[in-house]
This record gives structure tokens, C-alpha cells and sequence, in this order.
């Protein structure tokens, strides 16, 4: 703002620990003529840590939400990050999105089966099973294939979570064990068994013959 942007530069990358200021420095590059590639490339960077930190925000938020059975605040948070993600994934290509979404949508799927609403349980649960083969198929944990990021092809950052299985177990791990309480409410556990019994037979349904 006082024209020192030299200083402004080097007091940020001095600070950066774990990319902190990215989007600062970023902000700075974008608007000096010739800095593009620097700017992309700390827009970039901080662009994958604000994508990474909406997921953590969002799962967080969902699982208050839940435990509270503020159903609707969580379908709508839910059905925004949703939205967001699919903004992130270019056209027939692999993304790490597609299995953030898989989740996402078996989480939606619990919501309408908690509150009854059976169509709406099989449809996510389809669309869930659907992002999950498609990640499986072409599996991608590189940052490179996010939408917006601008990475040197020597950059190899990667994002990842805390389940070391393909999608679809994933999703069946969630289905089968993890989106309701061990010692749930009769309600619970009703919609517990209608979900995994859809799963279930969507599951057959997608074998091969």
C-alpha cells in the first residue's frame, strides 16, 4: 500500500512457513507486469491449501451437524462443496475431487434415508457409486489435475486422506460402519439398514456378468 513491494515480498517469503503467505505473494507477482509465471505458480499453491482446507472445514462442520440432526444444514452444506468440487474437475479427466464427491454424496444419501426419503437415498447412492468407479478407473492424487492449478512439471505435490483404500471401499466403509452411531436411536438404525441394504443391491447390480 506504500509502495514498497520489494520489502513487502521479502518480509512474506521470510515468513512462509508451509505456504502460508502463498496467496499474499501471489497477489503481489499478479500485479507486476512480467511476474505472471511467479504469481500462477504462488496463486497455485495457495489455491490447493484453501481447496484442501474447505474439505477439512466441511467434513468438521458436517459431523456437528449431524450429531445435532441438523439435517437441512447439512444437505446444504453439503450440496455446496459438492457444487464447488465439481467446478474443480475438468472434462473426462482423473481428479482426487471425484473421490471427495463419492463421499459427499453417500453422506447425502444417509441425510434422505434418515429423513425417509428413499428416492433420494438410491439416487446419491447411484451417483455416489458412479464417482467412485470413476476415480478407481483412473485414480489421480496429483494436484496437477486440479482445475485453476497452474504447477512446473516438476512439481509433484499430491493430496490424500486418512483412508488408504480405493473409492469404492471407501464409500462401502462409510455406508456399512461410519455414518451412524454404534448405539443409535430406533430411527438410526432403520435408516442405517435401508441404506446399506440399497447399497448393497446397487452394488450387485454393478457386478459384471
Amino acid at each position: 500500500m506504500v509502495e514498497e513491494t520489494d520489502l513487502a515480498l521479502n518480509e512474506y517469503k521470510e515468513t512462509n512457513h508451509d505456504g502460508i503467505n502463498d496467496v499474499r505473494i501471489g497477489a503481489i507477482y499478479s500485479k507486476l507486469p512480467g511476474k505472471e509465471e511467479e504469481a500462477l505458480s504462488y496463486l497455485s499453491a495457495g489455491f490447493i491449501t484453501v481447496c484442501a482446507e474447505q474439505i477439512s472445514c466441511v467434513f468438521g462442520m458436517i459431523n456437528v451437524f449431524l450429531r445435532q440432526s441438523e439435517y437441512g444444514q447439512a444437505q446444504a452444506l453439503l450440496e455446496w462443496a459438492h457444487h464447488v468440487l465439481q467446478g474443480l474437475i475438468m472434462k473426462d479427466q482423473p481428479s482426487y475431487f471425484r473421490r471427495i464427491n463419492a463421499i459427499i454424496l453417500a453422506i447425502l444419501a444417509s441425510i434422505a434415508a434418515m429423513e425417509g426419503r428413499e428416492n433420494d437415498m438410491r439416487s446419491f447412492l447411484k451417483k455416489a457409486h458412479r464417482e467412485a468407479c470413476a476415480f478407481d478407473r483412473m485414480p489421480s492424487y496429483s494436484t496437477k489435475d486440479i482445475r485453476f492449478v497452474f504447477h512446473k512439471e516438476k512439481d509433484k505435490a499430491t493430496l490424500h486422506d486418512s483412508v488408504p483404500t480405493s473409492a469404492i471401499d471407501a464409500v462401502d466403509l462409510l455406508v456399512q460402519k461410519q455414518l451412524y452411531p454404534e448405539h443409535g436411536s430406533a430411527k438410526e438404525k432403520n435408516a442405517h439398514k435401508n441404506l446399506v441394504q440399497a447399497w448393497k443391491h446397487l452394488s450387485d447390480d454393478m457386478l459384471p456378468r
